[in-house]
């Protein structure tokens, strides 16, 4: 059976153990975050720690 030509990748248990690893850091990283961050002007302003000339770049890269 023809499947198009399409590239197949297949994965090992490397690879799902560096998936898990990854996603394990991303939550913790927003735990971590979320006990930092208390109300939506410290998620805006990044609790005031940016300096003045960058807050308007992240200001506009979320719009």
């Amino acid at each position: 059976m023809d499947d198009g030509g399409g590239l197949r990748l297949t994965m090992n248990a490397l690879d799902y153990l560096i998936l898990a690893l990854y996603f394990l850091t991303v939550l913790g990283v927003g735990f971590a975050a979320r006990r930092a961050i208390r109300t939506s002007v410290d998620f805006f302003l990044s609790g005031r720690s940016l300096m003045r000339d960058l807050l308007p770049n992240g200001v506009l890269g979320v719009r």
